[in-house]
Order: structure tokens, then C-alpha cells, then sequence
């Protein structure tokens, strides 16, 4: 199938498979992405088993799946043939936590399947994860459970915690480039207070770096964590899963700050504010950040960045080039 797959230039997918098909799909250019998830018919195996199994496919250099969703809640149930079993969604099931669905989705770095009935599509939903001509906007790292989530580097979790990064090169006035990380951090059915630390993300956050930490809810809510605070945020999620209520759920950004006090925020309107497919290239001036981001021509791109406490916005316009850039 993969060697069929490679000469029609066309990916595979293996759904549901066991470790050692994987592994052997290292040998299998072809193969791109795998289930990491359950049928979404069941919605918390669908979702939260997501994250434990995720760090296995980000190692093998495969993309973990999470199954298709529908966007919008009460959808109509769909027909049953005769003599057939009724069809795995019925109108009654899986029709809360859209957000989080698409969330995760965008997140995983694999594939991104709405699955709606036709006209029933939260169009705003489905463009928060893609730029204006249907390009995926991902991290540079599959979404994953973090060590706290086996036990590792401290008590084990009462709930989902699962994060990933973005990675930018950053040049300074001094001529000098840095590597630095953006995180997303994502709270799911959490039942007890924990605060997220600095050696919960990854890689880890090095405590000399002051950062802003701002709930995605509200970019506005942006506050700096100074060098030397090993404590990022509280992370508190208290809904228990249940089968069909909607889960409690905390998203976080962390976003570092440069040497002239700016922070980039990215986009705050789509579900990954700091993608890799937006190729960002950062200039820090000492005094102001220089932003250039790429897309699809004629889209406008909504960017914010935080200094002193104040959130800026701007708005940047994607020239013919695929690229448009602006100044804070």
C-alpha cells in the first residue's frame, strides 16, 4: 500500500494500529500520520486518551490523529439502511466540546477533520485553524501528555495536561540569532488545583527567561512571569469527564520576551497563535520587534505582541510575494 501510495504521491494513514506497525512505517515515507484516538462515537476515549498516546507517534516521527468532529452541536441524525446497524452518531451524541475538539485537532499536527452534516459547519471554527486558503496552521511539535501526566518529575496528574511548542529564530541588534519557544499548554477535566511550571514544558523553560503567560480566552489577560519564577500559571479545570457533558478545559499560550521588552502573541483568532506555516521572522531592535509573516496573497493577518503590560494589535496585509510584515 505505502509503495503504491509513494508513486501517486499520495499519504497514508494508519488507523488504529499497534505499535509495531508504526515502527515499521519508519521504512514507509508514505505514512504521515496515525490514529492516536479513539472513534469519536466515544467521545472521552475519542479525546482524552489523545494525550498519553500522542508522545509514542511525535518519537517515530509520525503525526497522531485525532478522529474527525462535528463543529456544531444537534446535528440530524443520519439515515440507517435496511437490514443494516444504525450509524455510529445519532443526533444525541458528541455534540459538545466542538472548540476542544478542533483544538486538539490543530494541535495534534496531523490531520483536521470536520465532519458535519451538510449545513451545519461553524465556518469561524473551522478558519481559526488554517490560514485564509485552507493551510493548516500547526505547531512545530505534536500536542502530547507532559511528564507530570506518567508520574514523571513529580505526582502524577488528577486530569489531562498536554502541551507543545513552537520553535523561532530571533535576531538581535548585537547581529546575533536565538533559537526561542513559544508553548501551548492545555488543561482537559483536571480535578485539582496544580500550578504548570517552568519543567513541565518542553523543552524546558530556562528560569533566566522572562515570559508572558496569557489565557487564550482573552489575549488581554497577558501577565509577565519575571526570570527566576519557576510557577507559570495556576492551571484549574475542575469539570470530571462525564459522557456527554462539556469538560472543563484551561488553554494556555507562553510567549518569551525579547530584549526590548516586547513579547510576540502571535494571532490570537486562530487555535495555534504561532505556527510554523506562517514562517515567522522576528528582528529585535533593542527598542522595536519587527514582524514578517507569510500567507496566502490578499489575506489580512491579525497579530498582537504585549509590552509593559498593554496588548498591541495590528493588522498585516499579505502582499503578491506571500509575505507582509510590520513594526512594534
Amino acid at each position: 500500500m505505502a509503495t503504491a501510495a509513494a508513486a501517486a504521491n499520495i499519504s497514508v494513514q494508519y488507523c488504529m494500529a499497534h505499535p509495531a506497525a508504526f515502527l515499521e512505517a519508519l521504512k514507509l515515507p508514505a505514512v504521515t500520520n496515525g490514529r492516536a484516538s479513539g472513534d469519536y462515537q466515544t467521545p472521552m476515549g475519542n479525546l482524552l486518551l489523545y494525550g498519553t498516546a500522542a508522545p509514542f507517534f511525535a518519537a517515530v516521527g509520525i503525526a497522531p490523529s485525532k478522529d474527525n468532529f462535528w463543529t456544531t452541536p444537534r446535528q440530524p441524525r443520519p439515515p440507517t439502511r435496511p437490514g443494516h446497524a444504525p450509524a455510529c452518531d445519532g443526533g444525541g451524541r458528541n455534540v459538545t466540546d466542538n472548540f476542544l475538539h478542533a483544538l486538539v485537532a490543530t494541535l495534534s499536527t496531523g490531520p483536521v477533520g470536520f465532519s458535519d452534516a451538510l449545513g451545519f459547519t461553524n465556518a469561524s471554527l473551522v478558519m481559526q485553524t488554517c490560514n485564509s486558503d485552507g493551510l493548516l496552521l500547526k505547531p512545530g511539535l505534536p500536542l502530547a501528555a507532559v511528564d507530570r501526566s506518567f508520574g514523571v518529575d513529580g505526582p502524577h496528574l488528577s486530569g489531562n495536561v498536554w502541551s507543545t511548542h513552537t520553535t523561532l529564530a530571533v535576531a538581535s541588534s548585537s547581529s546575533s540569532t536565538d533559537m526561542m519557544y513559544w508553548y501551548f499548554t492545555l488543561g482537559i477535566a483536571v480535578e485539582q488545583p496544580w500550578n504548570l511550571t517552568r519543567r513541565d514544558l518542553y523543552p524546558p523553560l530556562a528560569l533566566s527567561q522572562a515570559v508572558v503567560v496569557w489565557d487564550y480566552d482573552d489575549p488581554r489577560s497577558a501577565r509577565l512571569v519575571s526570570a527566576g519564577q519557576p510557577t507559570l500559571s495556576p492551571m484549574m479545570a475542575v469539570t470530571a469527564p462525564c459522557k456527554f457533558c462539556t469538560l472543563g478545559h484551561r488553554y494556555v499560550i507562553t510567549a518569551p520576551v525579547l530584549a526590548s521588552g516586547w513579547a510576540l502573541l502571535g494571532e490570537p483568532a486562530k487555535l495555534t497563535p504561532v505556527s510554523v506555516q506562517r514562517r515567522w521572522r522576528l528582528a529585535d531592535t533593542g527598542s522595536n520587534l519587527h514582524v514578517e509573516v507569510a500567507g496566502a496573497s490578499g489575506e489580512s493577518v491579525a497579530i498582537s505582541a504585549w509590552r509593559g503590560g498593554v496588548v498591541s494589535s495590528k493588522s498585516v496585509l499579505i502582499g503578491p510575494s506571500g509575505t507582509g510584515s510590520v513594526v512594534f
